[in-house]
């Protein structure tokens, strides 16, 4: 069979049944279309939620914590080289230390125990403080005053 025949089929397939095929093109038409919104619609869902998860700090912390020690040795310390090495990390921005410390508070014949956060990250304090300072990281085997 030749182009000249398969052309001349065609031509003659298409004239016989108009109607057939323009609503076969309307709905080719109308289902690119729909895709192509859809497909719209999606990318500008997701770049919204990304914007709003932004602005939630909790979504976006990650907490680094040393591994475990391997067997007959001891786990490396998170230093301020290993700070320094997570803030230069791609896609981080900013890494800070955070101090924990187990704590008891001793309040007449109450003691509720609980754990102490001591952090500064650059630029901004994490929290507004009544009375004092934050921490430091040498402040890690400070007394309690009274």
């Amino acid at each position: 069979m030749s182009w000249r025949t398969l052309v001349g089929h065609a031509a003659r397939n298409l004239r016989r049944r108009p109607l057939r095929n323009v609503l076969a093109t309307f709905g080719i038409l109308l289902g690119t279309a729909t895709l192509v919104a859809l497909l719209g619609i999606s990318r500008g869902l997701q770049l919204q939620v990304l914007d709003r998860s932004a602005e939630q700090p909790l979504l976006t912390l990650v907490q680094v914590l040393p591994g475990a020690a391997p067997a007959g040795g001891t786990a490396r310390r998170l230093d301020d080289g290993a700070v320094d090495a997570i803030a230069h990390a791609q896609y981080v921005r900013a890494a800070f230390p955070v101090i924990v410390v187990p704590a008891t508070l001793h309040l007449g014949d109450r003691a509720p125990g609980g754990t102490v956060l001591g952090m500064s990250p650059p630029g901004r304090a994490p929290y507004p403080l009544a009375a004092g300072r934050a921490p430091t990281a040498d402040d890690q085997h400070a007394q309690p005053r009274g």
